[in-house]
């Protein structure tokens, strides 16, 4: 069972550069912060455009994550010899497939 996806609203102790862990867009921290987790597990902190544009928006970010991977996968053989993209590809797809999964879950949140 997947474990539940969490997000909480708070003021940030720190302030400094973050990375989206929806979006990967590099941003600054101040004020109040959306912090996402699994379970246990802290994701990070979402940028502004991943916090206000809701979960549908943030859901859609993260599957242009997915799609970029799956652009890398329609060309990588054209940069990758034989072994190095037998040696890649299932990896890929599976991150493409977490990117996915995680989209739809996040698509199911409120916040």
């Amino acid at each position: 069972m997947a474990k539940e996806l969490t997000l909480e609203l708070s003021k940030s102790q720190s302030e400094g550069q973050r990375v989206c862990p929806l979006c990967k867009a590099i941003f600054r921290l101040f004020g109040t912060a959306g912090m996402l987790s699994v379970g246990d597990v802290v994701l990070g902190h979402l940028c502004e455009k991943c916090l206000l544009s809701g979960p549908k928006g943030a859901a859609a970010r993260v599957r242009a994550r997915a799609n970029e991977l799956r652009s890398l996968l329609a060309s990588s053989d054209r940069f990758l010899s034989g072994e190095e993209w037998v040696r890649l590809h299932r990896s890929i797809w599976k991150r493409v497939d977490d990117w996915d999964s995680l989209a739809a879950r996040i698509e199911k949140m409120r916040w």
